[in-house]
């Protein structure tokens, strides 16, 4: 045995703790008194239950029923017969997105899971994310909210976004209001081209600028340019940095959603942004033969891949257009 005697330092990422729900416990709560278990086919389980964050370091909670709330719209489809595992996810998706629609309670923690268990036979779990509510003096462990209903454990897309929560970092899609205000803004780029062209932006149209990235990439944001140098052997080299900063202005919801979330995360199958989409792939991508600003930096080396000191690096603002999409095999032929 051993006791807590000081806090060191509150970890900021347990705000949001991913968990996993696998069923109620045959228990009683220390602090509630109210028994788990199922009263029968067919029948509501009771309340609390308990979920195990993914972060061992952490205790089991209980999760506490909200205050009532419409549980209509969160009801799961009726389970049929012996479905396949992919329309047994389905199911629980719904129940997922029903959940998020309206507030998120325990019954739908429960119906997600049901939903599994009906499709497949056999018990299973789900993630969740929870927030803390409170530890009372008189009970073992803490008792959390839940926040989110992530999906059936194992599935990619559910784990996929559990992986961005356990490490803080933000997986839920932009809010509507971000999006909205950003198309009603900026409904194409040419406006915003021309009027950088006007204040002096230099012009690099003329340079032959590619982009090299994986096949099925839509956010392209940095390109490269080779030309003749000014001396006989030498080569002039161009870096091109997709440039946001027209589209993204200070103190904007954009802006504040971009600070919050700091980087884009690549995974095998799903691609976490940073900007909006519209920005993204699209307004901001390098995209062939589009007018699109950039963040430029050219330089010369000569035969051996060495700095030209006499020709000293350029950075500047600049427009430029591509002229071809290679991806990394092309590139390497190239």
């Amino acid at each position: 045995r051993c006791r807590v005697v000081a806090v060191l330092e509150r970890c900021a990422a347990a705000e949001e703790i991913v968990a996993v729900f696998s069923g109620p416990v045959a228990n009683v709560d220390e602090a509630s008194g109210a028994r788990l278990h199922h009263e029968g086919p067919g029948r509501p389980m009771q309340f609390p239950l308990k979920v195990q964050p993914r972060d061992r370091r952490l205790p089991a909670f209980w999760v506490m029923e909200p205050e009532a709330t419409p549980d209509s719209a969160l009801a799961a489809d009726e389970a049929t017969g012996q479905r396949r595992r992919e329309a047994t996810r389905s199911r629980v998706q719904s129940a997922v997105r029903a959940a998020r629609a309206e507030s998120v309670t325990c019954a739908a923690l429960l119906r997600s899971l049901e939903a599994l268990a009906a499709g497949t036979g056999q018990p299973g779990s789900v993630l969740c994310v929870v927030k803390f509510a409170d530890w009372p003096r008189e009970s073992l462990s803490p008792r959390a909210r839940v926040a989110e209903i992530l999906g059936p454990s194992g599935s990619v897309s559910a784990e996929s976004d559990a992986l961005l929560a356990f490490y803080g970092l933000e997986w839920r899609p932009f809010k509507e209001e971000v999006e909205r205000g950003l198309r009603r803004a900026f409904p194409d780029g040419t406006a915003v081209v021309a009027e950088q062209l006007t204040a002096g932006r230099r012009d690099l149209r003329g340079l032959r600028c590619i982009t090299v990235d994986p096949p099925h990439a839509k956010d392209l944001d940095d390109a490269v340019s080779i030309a003749a140098g000014p001396a006989k052997g030498t080569f002039r080299i161009g870096v091109h940095v997709a440039d946001v900063t027209q589209f993204v202005r200070p103190g904007s919801l954009v802006d504040a959603e971009a600070r919050r979330r700091a980087t884009t995360v690549y995974l095998v199958g799903k691609v976490y942004p940073m900007l909006p989409r519209w920005l993204s792939e699209n307004l901001c991508s390098l995209l062939p033969d589009g007018d699109r600003l950039s963040f430029s930096v050219l330089f010369t080396l000569d035969g051996r891949g060495r700095l030209v000191q006499s020709d000293p690096p350029e950075v500047c603002r600049a427009v430029i257009r591509t002229r071809a999409r290679l991806d990394y095999r092309e590139g390497d032929r190239a």
